[in-house]
C-alpha cells in the first residue's frame, strides 16, 4: 500500500481551505488506471470520481425503452417503486414508469412525483436478469482489482470459497426521477445513510424532465403552502451541464459521531413518511429518514464546524463511497445508476464497526440485519492469502529455473498468471514494478528465441538420422520404380503372346470358313449320301468356328485387363518417378543443410548459455 502522503498533489490541501467542492475537485482527475494515485486517497476514507466510465464500453444503450423491454419479466406486471414525497411504496408497470421517467409525472395536485426502482432486481443476479448490460458495467468500472464482483484480487467479497453463500454486493440497478430544483418536500433523493461496504455508483443515462409554464406556476405557490426556502439557484452552475445527473454530499467517517450529535438535537425539524414530521429517532443514520437541506447544511457547520465534499455526478462517472462515510444525494435529473459494493483492505476496519454497531439497534430496525459478514471474510481472505503466498512460491521456482524451461506453453501460462496477479495487487515493491513490467514484456520473445535456438541445436544433433532415413526412403522409392518396370515388362510380354493368339485364330477362323463354303456349295450340287455327308462336315466346321471366335473374344477381354493394368503401372511408375526426383533433391539439400547444421551447432549452443546467464542475472536483479 503507497504511503497516502506522498505521490499525490491533491493530498497537500491547504489547511485553511474550507471549501468542500475544490477538495473534491482536485480528487475528479483520478484516471481508470492511475493505482497510487487512487489508493493514495482512498486509504484516508475519501470518495473518488473517475470520468469517462462508458468511454470504455461497448456502446449498449441504456435508454428508457430499451432498459424497460431487457427489465420485462413474463412473470410480474409491474415493480415496486419508492415515492419520494410520501415514502411510501407502490406498483407501477415498467412501461408507465418509464414514460414517467422520461416525460415527468404531476399528481392531482399538480406537484411533481418522484419515482424511485432501488436495488433492482429484488431476487436473482443482475447477470442473469441482463447479462448484456452486466458486460457493459463491468466493462466501464475503473479499478477492478477493487471493484469486480467476482474477481476483484482486493475485493474481500468475492474470497468465500465456491459453496458458502456469499453476500449479495450487486450489481444493482437504481432508477429514479429527478428534477433539478429543490422541490422541499418530495424531493427525489437518497437520504443520509452508510454502506456496509465500499460502493461505486456509475451512471449510465440521464434524462431532463420538462414542464409547462403553467405547471411550474402551479409548483411555485404549492412551494409557497409548504413554506419551503426556494433555493433554485444554488447550484445554478453544476445544473447548467447537461451531463450532469446527481448531486451527492459525502461526509468525513470521523465526523459521524458530530452528524448524529446534530440531528438528535434538530430531529423535530425534519419530516418523512407522509411529509409528518419525525417524532422520535434510534439512529440518525441507520435510520435513512434524513436529508439535510443547504439550511441545515449552513447550520451544521456553524455548530459543529463540519461540512461534505460536494460532488456533481455526470454521465459516465464513477462515484467509490467509502464504507463508513455517511453520504446523502439528489437526483438532479431523472438518472439511471448502477452500483455494486466491495470490500477493500483500507476499509475492513470501518466494516467491523458497522457489525458492531448495528448489533445494539433494536431487533425490528431496518439496518439490523449483518449482511456482510465480514468476519467470516476476513477468516478465509487470510486463507487465500496462504494460497497467494504459494503462488509467490511458484513464481520464485519458474524464475529460477531455466528460461528454456518457461517455453513450454503451461509454464508460461502458470508465471504469467502468477506475475500477473501480484502486479495488478501491487505486491511487487515499487522499485521493482518496472523492471518486472519489462521482464512480464520481453518474456514471451526471450522464450521464443531460446526455444527457437534448442531447436536449431536439436536439428543439428538430429540431422544425420534424418538424412539417414530420407536416403532410406530413396532406396525404398527406386526399389518400388524397379519391380513396377519389370511388371509392366512381363505385361507386355503377355499382351503380346495374346495378341498372336488372336491373329492366329482370326486366320485359322478364315480357312475354316472357306471350307465350309465349299462344302456348302458342294452339297447343293450332289444328291444323297454325298450331300449329306458334305452338310455334316460343314457343320461340325462352323462348331469349331463358334468356339475359336469364342476364344477370341476371352483373349480380348484379357488384352482389356492388361492394358489396363499398364495404365495403372504407368501411372504409379510417373508419380514414383517425380517422388524420387523430388526425395533425390530433399535428400542432397539435407546433406547441405547437414553439414551446415554441425558448424552452427556449437554456436547456437554458445548463444543459448549466454542467455540462459543474463535471464538469472535478470532474475536475480528482481529479487525480493
Amino acid at each position: 500500500m503507497p504511503d497516502p502522503t506522498h505521490g499525490c498533489s491533491c493530498c497537500n490541501l491547504a489547511a485553511g481551505d474550507d471549501t468542500a467542492t475544490e477538495k473534491i475537485r482536485k480528487a475528479i482527475d483520478i484516471q481508470a488506471g492511475d493505482h497510487k494515485h487512487f489508493q493514495a486517497h482512498w486509504s484516508k476514507g475519501e470518495p473518488v470520481i473517475v470520468t469517462g466510465g462508458l468511454d470504455r464500453t461497448y456502446g449498449l444503450s441504456w435508454e428508457p425503452m430499451v432498459m424497460s423491454r431487457a427489465m420485462h419479466d413474463k412473470s410480474r406486471t409491474g415493480v415496486t417503486v419508492l415515492n419520494c414525497l410520501n415514502w411510501c411504496k407502490e406498483e407501477y408497470s415498467l412501461s408507465l414508469f418509464f414514460k414517467g421517467y422520461t416525460e415527468g409525472r404531476l399528481d392531482l395536485a399538480g406537484w411533481p412525483q418522484m419515482l424511485k426502482l432501488n436495488d433492482w432486481p429484488e431476487s436473482g443476479s443482475f447477470e442473469d436478469r441482463l447479462p448484456r448490460h452486466n458486460v457493459e458495467f463491468l466493462s466501464a468500472l475503473p479499478f477492478k482489482e477493487y471493484t469486480h464482483p467476482q474477481s476483484g484480487y482486493l475485493n474481500l467479497a468475492v474470497k468465500l470459497p465456491e459453496g458458502h453463500l456469499k453476500p449479495d454486493t450487486g450489481p444493482k440497478l437504481y432508477t429514479a426521477y429527478g428534477f433539478s430544483q429543490q422541490l422541499g418536500r418530495g424531493d427525489s433523493v437518497s437520504k443520509l445513510s452508510y454502506h456496509d461496504s465500499d460502493a461505486v455508483y456509475v451512471l449510465t443515462h440521464v434524462k431532463e424532465m420538462t414542464f409547462t409554464p403553467s405547471e411550474l406556476a402551479k409548483m411555485e405557490q404549492l412551494k409557497e403552502k409548504h413554506r419551503v426556502q426556494d433555493e433554485r439557484e444554488i447550484y445554478a452552475e453544476e445544473l447548467q451541464n447537461p451531463k450532469s445527473g446527481a448531486l451527492w454530499d459525502i461526509y468525513r467517517r470521523e465526523d459521524a459521531f458530530k452528524l448524529k450529535e446534530y440531528l438528535r438535537r434538530h430531529f423535530k425539524e425534519f419530516r418523512h413518511t407522509y411529509c409528518l414530521p419525525l417524532k422520535q429517532v434510534v439512529d440518525p443514520i441507520y435510520d435513512g429518514v434524513f436529508y439535510l437541506n443547504a439550511e441545515h447544511q449552513r447550520r451544521l457547520k456553524e455548530e459543529y464546524g463540519i461540512e461534505p465534499w460536494r460532488v456533481v455526478q455526470n454521465l459516465g462517472d464513477a462515484i467509490f463511497i467509502p464504507a463508513g462515510c455517511p453520504f446523502q444525494v439528489r437526483n438532479l435529473k431523472s438518472c439511471i445508476q448502477v452500483s455494486t459494493g466491495f470490500v477493500s483492505p483500507e476499509s475492513i476496519h470501518e466494516c467491523l464497526r458497522f457489525t458492531e454497531e448495528i448489533r445494539v439497534l433494536p431487533r425490528e430496525h431496518v439496518a439490523k440485519e449483518d449482511k456482510l459478514g465480514v468476519k467470516k471474510l476476513i477468516i478465509h481472505a487470510i486463507r487465500q492469502v496462504s494460497n497467494d503466498l504459494e503462488e509467490v512460491t511458484n513464481l520464485k521456482k519458474h524464475m529460477s529455473g531455466r528460461l528454456l524451461d518457461l517455453a513450454d506453453d503451461s509454464n508460461l501460462q502458470d508465471f504469467n498468471r502468477v506475475l500477473h496477479f501480484l502486479l495488478a495487487s501491487r505486491r511487487i515493491p515499487s522499485h521493482l514494478q518496472q523492471g518486472f513490467l519489462a521482464l512480464r514484456r520481453d518474456l514471451p520473445d526471450l522464450t521464443s528465441r531460446a526455444y527457437e535456438l534448442h531447436k536449431e541445436v536439436n536439428r543439428g544433433m538430429v540431422m544425420p538420422l534424418a538424412r539417414s532415413k530420407e536416403r532410406e526412403e530413396l532406396k525404398s522409392m527406386l526399389g518400388k520404380y524397379r519391380q513396377i518396370e519389370e511388371n509392366m515388362m512381363k505385361l507386355e510380354k503377355e499382351k503380346d503372346t495374346t495378341m498372336l493368339s488372336i491373329s492366329r485364330l482370326q486366320m485359322r477362323n478364315e480357312q475354316l470358313n472357306e471350307e465350309v463354303t465349299n462344302l456348302r456349295t458342294a452339297a447343293e450340287n450332289d444328291v444323297g449320301d454325298r450331300s449329306k455327308l458334305c452338310n455334316d462336315e460343314a457343320w461340325k466346321l462352323e462348331e469349331k468356328i463358334d468356339h475359336n471366335s469364342a476364344e477370341i473374344v476371352r483373349l480380348q477381354a484379357t488384352n482389356e485387363a492388361i492394358g489396363a493394368k499398364l495404365v495403372k503401372f504407368s501411372d504409379e511408375a510417373k508419380r514414383l518417378h517425380k517422388d524420387a526426383h523430388a526425395q533425390h533433391y530433399k535428400v542432397l539439400n539435407l546433406e547441405a543443410m547437414a553439414a551446415a547444421y554441425e558448424r552452427n551447432v556449437e554456436n547456437t549452443m554458445d548463444k543459448l548459455v549466454i542467455m540462459e546467464q543474463n535471464w538469472k542475472q535478470q532474475v536475480q536483479a528482481l529479487d525480493y
